[in-house]
């Protein structure tokens, strides 16, 4: 009976040990094709809070870590910041032939800025959302936008993304 304890003890602690894994994110611009001048992509855990777990500066155009408990944080996002414009992308385990057994990777895409959109931007659905709080009613009116640029832009307005006027009556 000892005998088959230590067993399942062992067993269980080797199914509950650390899995170090090497995460890659290649980082691509998807306007130009070329490697992006980006300072540095960081490993957020979103069901941590969004914690930061490690930061690296990437080299040709991948960062690459080493050592990171995919056991603490199950999901990953690789982000980093372009120009001005944060952009995000889900690591996955590697699956490509060849891959390292229990590595990670994903392609982080960052894009060229346009300052003003053309017709290419357009506003696919608007909708409202109406929630109650109390004797309070709050209604907020929502955008859904389709980029078709060609090749691909991200738009960013010096002043702010949207801008938009709420007369005074509406404020309250």
């Amino acid at each position: 009976m000892k005998k088959y304890s230590w067993v399942l003890a062992l067993s269980l602690a080797w199914g509950i040990s650390a899995q170090a894994a090497t995460v890659r994110v290649n980082v691509i611009n998807g306007t130009t094709g070329i490697i992006p001048n980006i300072q540095e992509v960081t490993l957020v855990a979103p069901m941590l809070g969004m914690q930061p777990l490690a930061t690296a500066k990437p080299i040709n155009g991948t960062a690459t870590f080493q050592n990171i408990d995919m056991n603490a944080a199950p999901a990953l996002l690789a982000e980093g910041t372009y120009q001005g414009v944060k952009y995000s992308a889900v690591v996955r385990e590697n699956t490509l032939p060849g891959a390292e057994p229990g590595s990670y990777a994903t392609d982080l895409e960052v894009y060229e800025i346009a300052a003003k959109p053309d017709d290419s931007l357009h506003v696919e659905m608007t909708y409202f959302v109406v929630t109650a709080f109390g004797d309070s009613l709050y209604i907020e009116k929502e955008f859904r936008y389709i980029n078709n640029t060609m090749p691909p832009l991200t738009f960013k307005n010096p002043e702010g993304l949207i801008r938009f006027f709420i007369p005074q009556a509406g404020q309250s």
